[in-house]
């Protein structure tokens, strides 16, 4: 999958795009909150592995439920846009976690 900006994307507009090891992350529009949010694409080969995909929503389900910090990265859910799931996070600008070590 190759979005670009301005692009929809399920109810997400898209803003920018990302690479991402695991997939691909997206800054997108929230229709309804009125903020940039982070979204994450499984890649495919990923989702269609039953066992890849429970690690997967277990592991943004511990990530959720940290809550607020100011340290973390907000986790908001996990669903399906399109067919492909999707992770949805606080939105933090300025380059990846790599390039600020």
């Amino acid at each position: 999958m190759n979005l670009g900006p301005r692009q929809h994307f399920g109810l997400y507009e898209i803003k920018n795009r990302f690479s991402g090891g695991m997939g691909t992350v997206y800054q997108v529009g929230h229709p309804t909150w009125g903020l940039d949010i982070a979204m994450k694409v499984i890649k495919e080969s990923y989702a269609r592995d039953p066992a890849s995909i429970a690690q997967f929503e277990q592991e943004a389900e511990t990530w959720a439920n940290i809550g607020l910090h100011p340290y973390v990265v907000t986790c908001y859910y996990t669903q399906r846009q399109e067919g492909s799931l999707c992770v949805f996070s606080e939105f933090v600008p300025g380059g990846s976690l790599l390039d600020s070590i």
